[in-house]
């Protein structure tokens, strides 16, 4: 058995990561049903994923053929065959929110172990309905103008040319 370990994250997120192991012959409907109950999103909700060759390419994975295959048909491996280096797992189709997972490589397979699983995590889920993560609202907080900086702007402000 071949397990690979893929690292999820968010873009423009420095608190979100995942990291998953997750077999080979496991295909995407499995996967994506595992990191629905793992980010705790409603069950049933409509998911795409897309996978990015290394030449930049995408392929779009849905639960109906997009032409590139369904997701009940298509594995883990059958990806890597394919130079899929990133799969982006497409959670909120309005808003076009995903997280990406990139492939870091083989990992240690455990017959004792259960597969997909979740091997580390940091910081909270994102809100599938969300327009954006939530740290990315606290880092705009945090770059706006001070009231230092805004009494010196309207002191500025009396400069003629």
């Amino acid at each position: 058995m071949f397990t690979h370990k893929y690292k999820a994250s968010i873009e423009g997120s420095k608190l979100f990561m995942r990291e998953y192991d997750v077999l080979g012959d496991m295909n995407l409907f499995k996967f994506q049903t595992f990191l629905v109950n793992d980010l705790e999103f409603t069950p049933g909700i409509m998911v795409i994923f897309r996978g990015i060759k290394i030449d930049g390419s995408v392929q779009v994975y849905g639960l109906f053929d997009f032409g590139n295959g369904s997701m009940d048909s298509v594995t883990i491996d059958s990806l890597l065959n394919d130079d899929i280096i990133q799969l982006q797992f497409v959670y909120n189709l309005d808003n076009n929110k995903y997280i990406t997972l990139d492939y870091m490589g083989p990992s240690d397979y455990s017959p004792k172990s259960s597969y997909p699983q979740l091997v580390a995590e940091k910081g909270p889920n994102p809100d599938q309905f969300a327009k954006k993560y939530e740290d990315l609202e606290i880092f705009s907080q945090n770059s706006s103008v001070s009231e230092d900086d805004e009494e010196f702007f309207e002191e500025d402000s009396d400069f003629e040319d």
